[in-house]
């Protein structure tokens, strides 16, 4: 099954486990000139016409009445001597009061008008207004517990992104400090999300596009999501969901030789990415290919990505494929990254008793219950934990 990423601040931006990522061009060390390979051609001639690719404009563009609400709003002569990022941040803290966290990734001037729009949609309508009042917008991948929805053979993982803005008026001078202020912009934190890499406004940017793409895709429609996905390319042509995603869309068209382009060019800048890594050994396991997916595989038992819930995601995996001592591995990286996490002592608990390591399930169905957050999982872990004692 293919696995796709979405994104979003309760659940919903855009991730693909179908990823891209290239590197042109050359970087310079103070040695040597090291050659980075080019991201391989992109061949158009399976698609139809270039369509539904709206421009960044599209994407971040407000409408002038928008644009007039705001900035009467920001420029209130009784708020004018706040700073311009705390005046941001109320203007959008009176907008999530009603702000309906939906799946859909909207224009900024859409999530503006109908208050509503996942994270991915409430980002760009941060930026987008952060534009306006010439404050400084950056953008931080945060790990969530991933929501699995299956959509014919695609299933779409979400993930989410965060924004912050930043005191334009400070002085790390005067400050004492070179931490400079800065206000979060999210839904609502929770307790189980995992803070990721911050990613530039070109990466952000990327995201937006593969997140259109990635609904494209499992909607079936293989032309759209095949255009979205080169424009994120432009963006951040060394992503290697991106990357991820091309390689699924030319499988799809029936393209297998373009798609192990894609996918062998995504192993050079995988950075540990478990989604590109695990889309490839499903490729290559279907094409054949044993020696090379069992290369794959090893790569991927030992991956440095710090996302938890994707290796939750693969211990899942495992454990439904009866491959217990892969599952409680993958489970026991998953805590080594976020111990507090129940769903990777949980299922470490599984994978434990299922390799008849009775005590050590029970101290591990100990810890979920000890770290659930809500007291529905924590009386389901107890039960279990005293039906595992009794069967002792």
């Amino acid at each position: 099954m293919t696995v796709v990423k979405r994104k979003s601040s309760q659940l919903i931006g855009l991730a693909t486990v179908i990823a891209l990522f290239a590197l042109m061009g050359c970087q310079v060390n103070p040695d040597k000139q090291v050659s980075i390979p080019s991201l391989p051609e992109i061949d158009a001639q399976f698609f139809g016409a270039r369509r539904d690719v709206p421009s960044v404009t599209d994407i971040t563009q407000l409408t002038e009445a928008q644009k007039n609400h705001f900035l009467q709003d920001f420029n209130d002569p009784r708020s004018i001597e706040i700073a311009p990022h705390r005046r941001l941040f109320t203007y959008l803290d009176h907008k999530l009061v009603g702000f309906s966290y939906r799946g859909d990734t909207l224009f900024a001037t859409d999530a503006l008008a109908t208050n509503a729009g996942n994270c991915m949609s409430l980002a760009v309508m941060t930026y987008s207004l952060a534009k306006l009042a010439g404050v400084d917008v950056s953008f931080q991948m945060v790990n969530v517990p991933p929501v699995y929805k299956k959509r014919s053979d695609v299933m779409l993982l979400s993930y989410h992104v965060r924004s912050y803005l930043y005191d334009p008026w400070y002085d790390p001078e005067e400050g004492g400090t070179f931490m400079w202020p800065r206000i979060v912009i999210d839904y609502f934190p929770d307790r189980g999300y995992v803070n990721g890499e911050t990613i530039s406004e070109n990466e952000f940017l990327a995201l937006f596009y593969r997140n259109l793409a990635a609904d494209k895709l499992v909607q079936g429609d293989l032309d759209a999501s095949f255009w979205l996905t080169k424009e994120a390319l432009t963006y951040a042509p060394h992503d290697p969901e991106s990357i991820n995603l091309m390689a699924v869309i030319y499988r799809r068209v029936g393209q297998p030789d373009l798609a192990m382009k894609y996918f062998e060019h995504g192993m050079l800048f995988t950075r540990g990415n478990i989604n590109l890594m695990s889309n490839y050994h499903q490729f290559l396991q279907q094409r054949g290919l044993v020696d090379e997916a069992q290369k794959v595989a090893q790569k991927l038992s030992t991956s440095s990505d710090s996302n938890p819930y994707a290796w939750i995601k693969l211990g899942h995996e495992a454990y439904t494929r009866k491959n217990y001592i892969a599952s409680k591995r993958y489970y026991t990286r998953a805590l080594k990254l976020a111990p507090y996490l129940d769903d990777a002592h949980f299922g470490l608990a599984k994978a434990l008793y299922q390799k008849g390591e009775t005590l050590a399930a029970i101290d591990a169905l100990k810890n979920a219950a000890k770290s659930a957050f809500q007291d529905t999982e924590r009386d389901l872990y107890l039960a279990k934990l005293a039906v595992m004692k009794a069967s002792q």
